[in-house]
């Protein structure tokens, strides 16, 4: 059997490079962790409101960070993938 470990993409290297606010690598490192972050928990971690968690994510979809995944109330981001 082999198995194939992938490092990640994300380092502190690279995401230095691409000018984000504390607040967007601190969205990374929860989707690292949790594997899924909302708007809402967004909000609620930087006691913000809808439309600036949204702009934090919409920057990292621009940046093809992440990925919009659900539909509706059950919107949730992920690491983008291949």
């Amino acid at each position: 059997m082999v198995v194939i470990l992938r490092k990640s993409k994300l380092t502190e290297e690279y995401l230095a490079t691409l000018g984000l606010t504390e607040q967007e690598k601190k969205i990374i490192e929860y989707i690292k962790i949790n594997k899924r972050i909302t708007s809402g928990e967004i909000q609620n971690l930087f006691d913000v409101t809808r439309m600036t968690a949204n702009r934090y994510i919409k920057k990292l979809i621009e940046l093809s960070i992440v990925e919009r995944k659900g539909k509706g109330k059950d919107v949730y981001y992920v690491f983008k993938t291949k």
